[in-house]
């Protein structure tokens, strides 16, 4: 059985034939129970992939990819935070320039 490429920032597997792995179970005998990453087309494939799930690197790849995304949606608020601020000043110094305009109205 292939042993397939692990990327480890994203945790897909692909197998030998380019497609991403599916994870599946053992069934039958005596690995029931077993969690692996298979080729999606098995059993309509030659491709023999069989990747063990390690259900401890499964969650430390989990909790990785939440704390990972936390990071973004907190990098996303500031961000927001900063544009929101932005638009106040820009707001201020429209309303500074529209009184400035009529001022210069009124004295033309």
């Amino acid at each position: 059985m292939s042993q397939g490429s692990v990327n480890s920032t994203n945790s897909k597997v692909r197998c030998s034939c380019g497609r991403i792995a599916v994870a599946r179970m053992v069934r039958n005998g005596s690995n029931a129970g077993t969690k692996f990453y298979g080729c999606p087309m098995w059993p309509n494939t030659s491709c023999q992939l069989f990747v063990p799930i390690d259900d401890k690197n499964v969650v430390e790849d989990l909790q990785l990819e939440l704390l990972e995304r936390d990071t973004t949606i907190a990098e996303l608020e500031m961000i927001q935070k900063l544009n929101e601020d932005k638009i106040i000043e820009l707001e201020k110094e429209k309303k500074s320039l529209v009184d400035e305009v009529e001022t210069l109205k009124t004295e033309i």
